[in-house]
């Protein structure tokens, strides 16, 4: 018991920067885990990708305008523009969904590393905004850490019915009249403020990882939308404290340590989860192939003999 005090809470006692890098980490475990859930269930984990990564060219062109307010207002509209863009090649041409995404991925990302290296903006450090730094978090990150979560959570509930019906099946929600254009363009709005929160904790490369983990522990856990959102809220913020305790212990990078402990949510999920676990999968193929054999031994006893 000591033990464990000595790794969480006597960190915490001795240090602000770690008590500042646990509210952050928190705040963004939370809102990345709400939206990862409608990912989840729309199959569209790869569009949490291309915004994650086509944020950059407006993370170094925001800081080239206007500094560190620069850095989230051009993260923002950028992560926007980037699903936009994906729509409008879905829907205008012949490719799939799954083109639209790559061809946009890979131009905005492409586009954001190239603006780095030749810009070279003061304040960007290119492996902090690929890795995440939570370690570092300061006074203006844990307000902005708090504001995005905020707005994505407070968003997320007044529109939970509409999303969970778009989610699930826009092409019904569009039937029945609802407006899935702007749900579309509304849960790209908040993703995008997501992915901008998670800059400091797991960087670019990792917030798709934090927006598809903890969502898809969860679905395995329960078939109710609102108990998987709190499933994997539990997740995400576990996740992003312990990997925040485990990096600063073992100095090693924030975000690879608080993607390893989603994951490791996730596999103890896959194996564990009640209805769809994988021991419960075998429990159950156990019990059908023992019924099975009865049932073919009862058949056995009761056929006619010559």
């Amino acid at each position: 018991m000591s033990a464990l005090l000595d790794w969480f809470v006597a960190p915490l006692a001795t240090f602000e920067f770690l008590r500042y890098a646990l509210v952050v980490s928190v705040l963004v475990g939370a809102s990345s885990a709400t939206l990862s859930c409608f990912l989840v269930v729309r199959r569209a984990a790869m569009l949490g990708d291309a915004v994650a990564h086509g944020v950059l060219p407006g993370v170094a062109l925001g800081w080239i305008v206007a500094g560190h307010v620069g850095v989230f207002w051009g993260a923002v509209v950028v992560g926007i523009l980037v699903a936009v863009g994906i729509s409008a090649i879905e829907r205008s041409t012949r490719l799939h969904l799954d083109t639209a995404i790559g061809v946009m991925f890979s131009f905005a990302f492409a586009l954001g590393l190239l603006l780095v290296s030749v810009l070279r903006p003061p304040g960007i450090h290119l492996q902090h905004v690929l890795l995440g730094n939570v370690l570092a978090a300061s006074d203006g990150d844990l307000r902005l850490a708090a504001v995005t979560s905020i707005v994505v959570i407070v968003g997320v509930a007044a529109t939970f019915p509409l999303l969970r019906a778009w989610s699930f099946s826009p092409e019904t929600a569009s039937v029945m009249g609802l407006p899935t254009r702007r749900l579309h363009y509304l849960f790209t709005a908040l993703l995008s403020l997501a992915i901008v929160a998670s800059l400091q904790t797991v960087g670019l490369i990792l917030a798709v990882a934090m927006l598809i983990l903890p969502g898809a522990a969860a679905y395995l856990c329960t078939n109710r939308m609102s108990r998987m959102i709190a499933i994997a809220v539990v997740i995400g913020v576990g996740s992003a404290a312990l990997g925040m305790f485990a990096s600063y212990h073992l100095n090693a990078p924030s975000g690879p340590a608080i993607v390893l402990a989603a994951s490791a949510a996730f596999a103890g999920c896959l194996l564990a989860a009640p209805q769809r676990g994988l021991v419960a999968s075998w429990r159950r193929r156990r019990r059908d192939d023992a019924l099975d054999a009865a049932d073919r031994a009862r058949l056995a006893e009761s056929a006619p003999t010559r």
